[in-house]
């Protein structure tokens, strides 16, 4: 094979058993190296369920500017209808109209397809007013291995002729999201400057989807070229939901490229549903003109890429969630009670056998930082701590989940030294006066064969574990290495080293590219939210000699005059009053926000909620409209 072909077969979909066990195992080495390789598996499996409700959450209770639909209102856009030539020329606001009917089909189409038998889906095809003898064109109930399931249907209310792609139903489907890595794709566009011409753009796109993208094509190619020719005056439309939004934007770019050969596929466009963040920024903005993403409230879904992935990973490694953990858990009154009830039976049990009882339970005692003692004793040993290690004494764990590595208080200035003998990289704070502790906790203290030490000598070596001070100990270890000669002497560094934590990730650090969802979006946000950004907005804004903010009449014209309601109540929680945004930037989606909770992310990123937020949101859209129309006609214009 030569090197072209062998090149052009990693963008295109398995074609016998050896590609396919090769693009599966290429699917398990990204995801191992995105998950697992590079997550600790606490932080990726606790940590962020944790981080994503404590942050306020998108439900009842929460701070509004909290809301993950916040930071997309406050990035721009304007409601669908209030800005942009929809709203002032009419027939730009017809065309918005019936762009969102089109939107409107698709997520109906999207949802008949996800029925699990094939006649429930001839079913909903037929009541949404489909001839299954002469409208269903083709359909492919079953997916396979980079190979979506799909339905290519004529639609004789929209002119078009549609080819629904169906999202995640499947283990097959998995694996097509799991090849999420990059390859290069490109994107013919009309030029700027008029001339008919055409220019090219280069960029990189989702892998799995790039390949199912590639095989859609040849597969549906040849008859939708058919039915195209059969129906004069329709135009090809690729919809789907998830990661058949993302296959369908790019199966609509290949549409047009080909339109050489296929005059009727030049007027290709596509609607994604809950498109995921599937090209680079190059792309996204090219396909603009003819493809339209949607977005619903918290979803999750066309925030995620590595770029995206990698500075969440950094945000939840820079946190301190173990120990917020550990005192929340602390904090319920179950828990203190069987606290209680342990340390009354374990000095119980002491007291009847003193000697052998003391010396085995005082090093369990002292690494688990003493949680079995009275409240007044542990606070004593707090400050001491705090007092020997320069830090209050609030941010050193006072639970036994501090052993763990993962739960270990992160803070930005702590210091790690590299043990002379392993080379496993240890805090500097876990050596313990003379021993050396797990996770930051106290030294343990070796049982003697005299008799329990005193109550003061216990207090003593329990005080000193943390606050013990190691700049002699890094100092010692440095000299060493100095001496035999695997450090620079120190008189010849003039910064101080530093020493990377995770070896794997210095080795070969991997490219980060940010994708975005591809085209128009459009992002439906919770009414009281966008209230809460807007009216936050004007209030923000700096105001002139007059004492009146420079845009507070065209902000108020677009979102509300109500006073800023600041916490979300259940009525303003529940769904049912939305605000369709249009023409969001697509910086707006470079950043993972998990404040709405995990749960809230995956409830609104199904098809049902889609519907729900959409019809909600529509009546203000035609109102607008309506009102731009009935201005041009009273303006005399031929509407």
């Amino acid at each position: 094979m030569a090197s072209s072909d062998w090149f052009a077969s990693l963008h295109s979909t398995p074609t016998s058993a050896a590609d396919a066990l090769t693009f599966f195992a290429e699917a398990l080495r990204y995801t191992y190296r995105e998950t697992l390789g590079r997550w600790r598996l606490a932080d990726l499996l606790v940590g962020l369920a944790y981080l994503s409700r404590r942050g306020g959450g998108g439900g009842e209770g929460c701070e509004a500017a909290d809301h993950p639909a916040a930071a997309v209102a406050a990035a721009g856009g304007a409601p669908a209808g209030s800005a942009g030539p929809e709203a002032t020329c009419p027939a730009a606001a017809a065309d918005l109209m019936a762009r969102l009917a089109a939107v409107r089909r698709a997520m109906c189409y999207c949802r008949a397809l996800r029925q699990r038998s094939p006649a429930a889906q001839a079913a909903v095809f037929v009541s949404l007013g489909l001839d299954p003898t002469c409208d269903i064109l083709a359909h492919a109930p079953t997916a396979g291995l980079v190979r979506p399931a799909y339905a290519l249907l004529k639609d004789a209310s929209l002119q078009r002729i549609v080819l629904v792609v169906r999202g995640t139903h499947s283990v097959r489907d998995v694996f097509t999201n799991l090849a999420s890595a990059e390859r290069p794709h490109h994107l013919l566009v009309s030029k700027a400057d008029g001339s008919g011409g055409q220019e090219l753009l280069t960029g990189y796109a989702h892998h799995g989807m790039l390949c199912a993208a590639r095989w859609l094509v040849r597969e549906v190619g040849p008859a939708l070229a058919q039915a195209l020719a059969a129906n004069p005056g329709f135009e090809p439309l690729i919809t789907g939901h998830s990661l058949g939004g993302g296959t369908a934007a790019l199966a609509a770019m290949m549409l047009r490229e080909a339109a050489g050969t296929t005059p009727a596929f030049a007027q290709a466009s596509a609607i994604g549903i809950a498109c995921p963040a599937v090209v680079t920024a190059e792309l996204a903005a090219g396909c603009a003109p003819f493809t339209t993403t949607v977005v619903c409230g918290a979803d999750l879904v066309p925030f995620i890429s590595p770029a995206a992935v990698d500075a969440l990973r950094s945000e939840v490694l820079a946190s301190s969630w173990g120990t917020a953990l550990a005192a929340d858990v602390r904090a319920h009154a179950a828990v203190r009670a069987v606290e209680a009830w342990v340390g009354a039976a374990g000095a119980a049990v002491a007291c009847l056998v003193p000697y052998a009882c003391a010396g085995a339970a005082r090093p369990w005692r002292a690494s688990a930082n003493v949680a079995l003692k009275p409240a007044a004793a542990k606070e004593k040993e707090e400050e001491a701590q705090a007092a020997g290690d320069g830090v209050p004494a609030d941010s050193t764990p006072s639970s036994a989940f501090s052993s763990f590595a993962c739960f270990r208080p992160r803070r930005p200035g702590a210091s790690r030294t590299q043990a002379a003998s392993g080379g496993g990289w240890i805090p500097v704070n876990a050596f313990a006066g003379g021993g050396v502790g797990v996770g930051g906790g106290a030294a343990v203290e070796p049982a003697g064969d005299g008799g329990p030490s005193s109550e003061e000598e216990e207090e003593a070596v329990s005080a000193q574990g943390v606050g013990a001070d190691m700049d002699a100990l890094a100092a010692a270890l440095a000299a060493e290495e100095e001496s035999e000669g695997r450090l620079p002497s120190s008189s010849s560094i003039s910064t101080p080293m530093v020493v990377p934590t995770r070896r794997r990730d210095v080795a070969h650090p991997p490219i980060r590219r940010q994708t975005y969802p591809a085209g128009r979006v459009m992002h439906l946000v919770p009414t009281a939210i966008f209230r809460h950004v807007r009216a936050t907005a004007i209030a923000a804004t700096p105001r002139g000699p007059s004492g009146v903010a420079a845009t507070a009449a065209a902000a108020a014209s677009s979102s509300s005059h109500l006073p800023p309601r600041p916490v979300i109540t259940a009525r303003m929680a529940r769904p049912g009053d939305y605000v369709l945004l249009d023409r969001v930037p697509h910086s707006a989606y470079s950043t993972i926000r998990l404040a709405g909770g995990l749960v809230t992310a995956l409830r609104e990123h199904f098809i049902p909620s889609y519907l729900g937020a959409f019809d909600a949101a529509m009546p203000a859209v035609a109102e607008r409209v309506a009102k731009v129309v009935a201005t041009a006609r009273a303006g005399g214009a031929d509407v």
